[in-house]
């Protein structure tokens, strides 16, 4: 089998062990940048091409995640062997201590842009699988808060959340 069928066979067997929905952006950082699984484009056209051939679906609440549909399952049922044993190993060990870090970081976003005034506007949502469950947007003074914010909005976002929630509920 070749190089462009294994990298397929890996987004497939980290989708599957990813056991929730998973975007694009996750995927691609998952077996890219964090662990250089596969090169970036081969990752994207890899996702892209599974996605027309029907072995990866985005569920219809949500058109940006990805799942493995029944094929996709049974695709690499009967070819996951051409994986090297090493590389599930560490996919799925990585996933197993990894993956509830990504699930919030998927549920938890953060954006922030310039204002023509200077100042910076953030968006900091939480997300489930199909509404904005929360969204709070704060204007700060310069781009040094926006990036501090942005940064620790994962972190701090549940915090964030109950906190409002209990002054609200008072």
């Amino acid at each position: 089998m070749n190089d462009i069928a294994v990298s397929r066979l890996i987004v497939l067997f980290t989708v599957e062990h990813m056991e929730f929905p998973t975007s694009e952006d996750t995927l691609l950082e998952i077996c890219t940048s964090a662990n250089e699984w596969l090169e970036y484009f081969i990752c994207k056209s890899a996702i892209k091409e599974l996605t027309e051939a029907g072995l990866l679906c985005n569920p219809p609440t949500n058109k940006k995640l990805y799942i493995i549909t029944a094929d996709g399952t049974a695709c690499l049922g009967h070819f996951f062997h051409r994986i090297p044993v090493s590389l599930r190993d560490e996919i799925a060990a990585y996933l197993k201590e990894n993956r509830q870090k990504h699930k919030r970081k998927q549920e938890y976003t953060s954006d922030y842009y310039k204002n023509l005034d200077g100042t910076y506007t953030l968006i900091l949502k939480i997300n489930d699988s199909v509404n904005t469950l929360f969204e709070l947007r704060l204007i700060v003074q310069n781009r040094h808060d926006a990036k501090w914010i942005y940064k620790n909005w994962v972190d701090k976002a549940s915090t964030v959340y109950g906190s409002v929630y209990e002054i609200l509920n008072e």
